[in-house]
């Protein structure tokens, strides 16, 4: 009878697991900034939350729609995210920090480790001069012990 409950004791015991995400349009040693002639983009996954710090490299004022931000999870789901607060336009030069917000992986068992390697992707519409488009960022998920 007591092997049966060390088994059982031992069965409820899921391993949690810790996320590492690396950009993968970001060359190492930086690993989190993309920058074209628009933008320049910094991104981090910090627990709940995608860090996205965004500056206008143009001469107009960007719209960022952030209503319309969605994380394509790599397994047909996909998330709509927002920011945790209203930051309305980027003017030229200026830069805009937001927590994309809500974000979350499973912490353990085989829904955490169904992560590894996975690529997901992170949509992000903008309107720069005059024109609007998509920033397609993508990371690469890896999945280790705590």
């Amino acid at each position: 009878m007591q092997r049966y409950l060390v088994l059982a004791a031992l069965a409820g015991c899921a391993t949690p697991y810790a996320y590492h995400f690396q950009l993968a349009e970001a060359p190492a040693p930086a690993g989190d900034t993309f920058e074209d002639a628009v933008v320049k983009a910094r991104l981090r996954v910090d627990g709940d939350a995608i860090k996205l710090d965004l500056t206008n490299k143009t001469d107009e004022v960007m719209q960022v729609q952030w209503s319309k931000i969605k994380l394509d999870r790599g397994d047909g789901t996909t998330t709509a995210l927002h920011a945790a607060s209203d930051l309305g336009w980027i003017t030229p030069g200026a830069s805009a920090q937001a927590d994309l917000v809500p974000v979350a992986f499973p912490r353990e068992g085989d829904a955490a480790l169904a992560y590894q390697n996975r690529r997901i992707e992170l949509a992000v519409p903008v309107i720069a001069k005059r024109e609007p488009s998509t920033y397609h960022f993508h990371f690469v998920v890896s999945v280790k012990p705590e």
